[in-house]
């Protein structure tokens, strides 16, 4: 199945960060628009899609049953909210990422995409599984697009974020029943580069959130108001951080 093995270039901005915070937004009736992000428009049609594929995306990589029934009307909505947000988030992060002098280029997309074809035994199991995850060539090559966006805005904001040994000697003391079990204990100076490692990705996401936030301020979002509902609703996160907390042990 392509979910897992190319979970690297689903766009997962918005399940790693916090609940996003847009300045003001307004909602209006559009006919076949789901909503519109400064100039560029975001059809009603693209948001269906966007919503199964995140609902698709959700169910494989559920952590700890959190959606076990996405039948439920609640689980939709947060499915909706999320896609919701993703595809707004896409476009800002794009924009940004010009203005902030991040570019993309198609020889790059080109090279993560070889890499990728390496991980099959053909290029026929490649692009079938590309199908079997409900993408096309198209949408793999924008998931790279966003991603290596992503990745080379983190890489200049993380470029001034360091970690002192106080914060790591602080966050394992905060957490010592993670590493300190009665099968198994891991001292501080076991645990101090992962340490280290996850306190240098927090700062950066919350760098990145900091950075992403502002970016919501400054562009005019409309929304179909079909969709205010959705909108209100929380996006999940993926509880990214207990499940990378867990592997710090």
């Amino acid at each position: 199945m392509i979910r897992p093995k190319l979970a690297l270039f689903t766009f997962l901005l918005l399940f790693v960060l916090g609940v996003p915070a847009f300045g003001v937004i307004s909602f209006a009736t559009m006919e076949g628009v789901a909503l519109r992000v400064g100039e560029i428009e975001i059809s009603m049609e693209r948001f269906d899609d966007a919503v199964k594929y995140a609902k698709e995306e959700l169910a494989v990589k559920d952590f700890e049953g959190t959606y076990e029934a996405f039948d439920q009307e609640q689980s939709y909505m947060v499915i909706k909210s999320t896609a919701l947000n993703q595809l707004i988030d896409g476009i800002l992060i794009e924009d940004g990422a010009s203005r902030d002098g991040v570019f993309v280029t198609e020889k790059m997309i080109r090279v993560e995409i070889e890499k990728l074809k390496k991980k099959f035994p053909s290029s026929t199991a490649f692009h079938r599984s590309i199908a079997e995850g409900g993408m096309t060539i198209a949408d793999l090559k924008k998931n790279i697009r966003r991603q290596l966006i992503v990745e080379g805005l983190q890489k200049r904001l993380m470029a001034s974020i360091v970690v002192s040994d106080e914060e790591i000697e602080a966050f394992y003391e905060k957490n010592i029943e993670i590493f300190v079990q009665p099968e198994r204990e891991t001292t501080l100076s076991q645990a101090k580069r992962n340490i280290r490692d996850f306190l240098l990705k927090e700062k950066g996401f919350a760098a990145f959130q900091e950075w992403l936030d502002n970016e919501r301020q400054i562009i005019d979002i409309v929304i179909n108001e079909s969709l205010k509902e959705v909108m209100e609703e929380e996006p999940t996160s993926r509880f990214f951080r207990i499940q990378f907390m867990r592997s710090l042990s």
